[in-house]
Protein backbone atom coordinates (compact mmCIF):
# COMPACT_ATOMS: atom_id res chain seq x y z
CA UNK A 1 0.00 0.00 0.00
CA UNK A 2 3.11 2.50 0.83
CA UNK A 3 4.30 1.38 -2.58
CA UNK A 4 1.04 2.46 -4.41
CA UNK A 5 0.95 5.37 -2.48
CA UNK A 6 4.76 6.17 -3.44
CA UNK A 7 4.13 5.17 -7.25
CA UNK A 8 1.35 7.38 -7.20
CA UNK A 9 3.33 10.26 -5.83
CA UNK A 10 6.04 9.81 -8.32
CA UNK A 11 3.63 9.61 -11.09
CA UNK A 12 1.85 12.62 -10.51
CA UNK A 13 4.81 14.80 -10.13
CA UNK A 14 5.64 14.00 -13.38
CA UNK A 15 2.91 14.11 -15.13
CA UNK A 16 1.77 17.50 -13.15
CA UNK A 17 5.89 18.76 -14.21
CA UNK A 18 5.19 17.36 -17.61
CA UNK A 19 1.76 19.40 -18.39
CA UNK A 20 3.39 22.28 -16.68
CA UNK A 21 6.20 22.39 -19.27
CA UNK A 22 3.91 21.90 -22.12
CA UNK A 23 1.29 24.52 -21.12
CA UNK A 24 4.71 26.84 -21.63
CA UNK A 25 4.28 29.35 -24.58
CA UNK A 26 1.49 29.47 -26.98
CA UNK A 27 1.09 27.00 -29.14
CA UNK A 28 2.53 28.91 -31.92
CA UNK A 29 5.78 29.90 -30.70
CA UNK A 30 8.68 28.16 -29.51
CA UNK A 31 8.65 27.33 -25.64
CA UNK A 32 10.93 28.76 -23.26
CA UNK A 33 14.48 27.90 -24.02
CA UNK A 34 16.69 26.14 -22.09
CA UNK A 35 20.56 25.57 -21.82
CA UNK A 36 20.25 22.17 -23.86
CA UNK A 37 22.91 22.12 -26.89
CA UNK A 38 21.75 19.16 -28.76
CA UNK A 39 19.06 19.47 -31.24
CA UNK A 40 15.79 17.62 -31.12
CA UNK A 41 15.52 14.74 -32.90
CA UNK A 42 14.11 14.53 -36.58
CA UNK A 43 11.89 11.42 -35.36
CA UNK A 44 10.85 9.11 -32.66
CA UNK A 45 9.53 5.94 -32.91
CA UNK A 46 7.61 3.81 -30.37
CA UNK A 47 8.74 0.68 -29.94
CA UNK A 48 6.32 -2.52 -29.32
CA UNK A 49 6.46 -5.86 -28.34
CA UNK A 50 5.43 -8.80 -29.69
CA UNK A 51 3.94 -11.00 -27.16
CA UNK A 52 6.29 -13.91 -26.01
CA UNK A 53 3.34 -16.38 -24.94
CA UNK A 54 5.30 -16.38 -21.54
CA UNK A 55 3.86 -19.56 -19.24
CA UNK A 56 5.23 -20.38 -15.53
CA UNK A 57 6.57 -23.68 -15.43
CA UNK A 58 3.86 -25.92 -14.26
CA UNK A 59 3.85 -26.43 -10.62
CA UNK A 60 4.94 -22.71 -10.52
CA UNK A 61 3.15 -19.42 -9.08
CA UNK A 62 1.05 -17.57 -9.77
CA UNK A 63 2.13 -15.07 -7.49
CA UNK A 64 0.89 -11.83 -5.60
CA UNK A 65 1.24 -8.72 -7.53
CA UNK A 66 3.62 -7.53 -4.89
CA UNK A 67 6.09 -9.56 -6.69
CA UNK A 68 6.91 -6.96 -9.78
CA UNK A 69 6.82 -3.68 -7.82
CA UNK A 70 8.76 -2.24 -10.67
CA UNK A 71 6.15 -2.79 -13.23
CA UNK A 72 4.02 0.00 -11.27
CA UNK A 73 6.93 2.41 -11.04
CA UNK A 74 8.01 1.48 -14.83
CA UNK A 75 4.20 2.44 -15.42
CA UNK A 76 3.90 6.26 -13.67
CA UNK A 77 7.42 6.71 -14.79
CA UNK A 78 6.54 6.26 -19.17
CA UNK A 79 3.35 7.88 -18.69
CA UNK A 80 4.91 11.06 -16.54
CA UNK A 81 7.12 11.53 -18.74
CA UNK A 82 4.83 11.55 -22.19
CA UNK A 83 4.65 15.64 -21.78
CA UNK A 84 8.12 15.88 -22.19
CA UNK A 85 8.14 13.50 -25.43
CA UNK A 86 5.84 15.31 -26.68
CA UNK A 87 7.28 18.86 -26.28
CA UNK A 88 10.77 16.79 -27.99
CA UNK A 89 8.91 15.81 -30.80
CA UNK A 90 7.51 19.24 -31.85
CA UNK A 91 10.78 20.71 -31.77
CA UNK A 92 10.40 22.78 -28.18
CA UNK A 93 12.55 23.00 -25.44
CA UNK A 94 11.84 21.66 -21.85
CA UNK A 95 12.21 24.39 -19.46
CA UNK A 96 14.99 24.10 -16.61
CA UNK A 97 11.91 23.17 -14.29
CA UNK A 98 11.06 20.17 -16.54
CA UNK A 99 14.54 19.05 -16.47
CA UNK A 100 14.69 19.65 -12.50
CA UNK A 101 10.78 17.42 -12.72
CA UNK A 102 12.76 14.45 -14.35
CA UNK A 103 16.46 14.71 -12.04
CA UNK A 104 14.45 14.50 -8.91
CA UNK A 105 11.51 12.02 -9.93
CA UNK A 106 13.30 9.59 -11.42
CA UNK A 107 16.13 8.55 -8.73
CA UNK A 108 12.99 7.53 -6.44
CA UNK A 109 11.54 5.29 -9.20
CA UNK A 110 14.87 4.20 -9.58
CA UNK A 111 15.64 3.06 -5.73
CA UNK A 112 12.22 1.91 -5.50
CA UNK A 113 12.35 -0.58 -8.08
CA UNK A 114 15.35 -1.41 -7.51
CA UNK A 115 14.35 -4.21 -5.15
CA UNK A 116 13.16 -5.94 -7.99
CA UNK A 117 15.68 -9.23 -8.22
CA UNK A 118 15.28 -9.95 -5.09
CA UNK A 119 11.80 -9.81 -5.28
CA UNK A 120 11.53 -12.52 -7.83
CA UNK A 121 13.90 -14.49 -5.76
CA UNK A 122 12.07 -13.92 -2.70
CA UNK A 123 8.50 -14.97 -3.96
CA UNK A 124 10.34 -18.08 -5.52
CA UNK A 125 10.41 -17.01 -9.04
CA UNK A 126 12.09 -19.84 -11.30
CA UNK A 127 16.12 -18.18 -12.25
CA UNK A 128 15.36 -18.92 -15.61
CA UNK A 129 12.33 -16.83 -15.68
CA UNK A 130 12.97 -13.66 -18.10
CA UNK A 131 11.81 -11.20 -15.58
CA UNK A 132 15.24 -11.33 -14.08
CA UNK A 133 16.70 -9.82 -17.31
CA UNK A 134 14.04 -7.92 -18.13
CA UNK A 135 13.86 -5.91 -14.69
CA UNK A 136 17.83 -5.53 -15.01
CA UNK A 137 17.08 -3.85 -18.76
CA UNK A 138 14.04 -1.78 -17.42
CA UNK A 139 16.62 -0.50 -14.70
CA UNK A 140 19.34 0.37 -17.41
CA UNK A 141 16.58 2.15 -18.78
CA UNK A 142 15.32 4.32 -16.15
CA UNK A 143 18.83 5.30 -15.54
CA UNK A 144 19.31 5.82 -19.04
CA UNK A 145 16.55 8.44 -19.28
CA UNK A 146 18.19 9.99 -15.49
CA UNK A 147 21.22 10.76 -17.37
CA UNK A 148 19.33 12.29 -20.21
CA UNK A 149 17.50 14.61 -17.71
CA UNK A 150 21.08 15.19 -16.07
CA UNK A 151 22.57 16.42 -19.55
CA UNK A 152 19.21 18.27 -20.25
CA UNK A 153 19.76 16.55 -23.71
CA UNK A 154 16.90 16.36 -26.10
CA UNK A 155 18.40 14.27 -28.50
CA UNK A 156 18.89 11.40 -25.79
CA UNK A 157 15.71 11.94 -24.08
CA UNK A 158 13.85 10.34 -27.27
CA UNK A 159 15.59 7.52 -27.45
CA UNK A 160 16.09 6.59 -23.64
CA UNK A 161 12.31 6.78 -23.53
CA UNK A 162 11.90 4.56 -26.77
CA UNK A 163 13.90 2.11 -24.75
CA UNK A 164 12.41 2.56 -21.20
CA UNK A 165 8.95 2.26 -22.84
CA UNK A 166 9.51 -1.05 -24.54
CA UNK A 167 11.39 -2.01 -21.74
CA UNK A 168 7.97 -1.48 -19.67
CA UNK A 169 6.32 -3.67 -21.94
CA UNK A 170 8.44 -6.77 -22.01
CA UNK A 171 8.40 -6.47 -18.28
CA UNK A 172 4.57 -5.85 -18.17
CA UNK A 173 4.30 -9.05 -19.93
CA UNK A 174 6.54 -10.72 -17.28
CA UNK A 175 4.38 -9.65 -14.82
CA UNK A 176 1.26 -10.78 -16.08
CA UNK A 177 2.48 -14.49 -16.72
CA UNK A 178 3.86 -14.20 -13.17
CA UNK A 179 0.75 -13.21 -11.27
CA UNK A 180 -2.27 -15.01 -13.93
CA UNK A 181 -4.66 -16.65 -11.70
Amino acid sequence: MVKTAQLAVVGTALVLGGLLAACTGDPGTPGPTSTTTSAPPTTTTTATTTSRNLALPPGVGPFNSAVCVANLYAGGVVNGLIPYLDLVKKGRTISDAGWQDIQTSLPDAIASSTPQRSLLQQYGVPANFPAYQDSDDLLAAMNAVLDAGKAKDTAKLAPAFDRLQTASQVFSEDCGALTRH
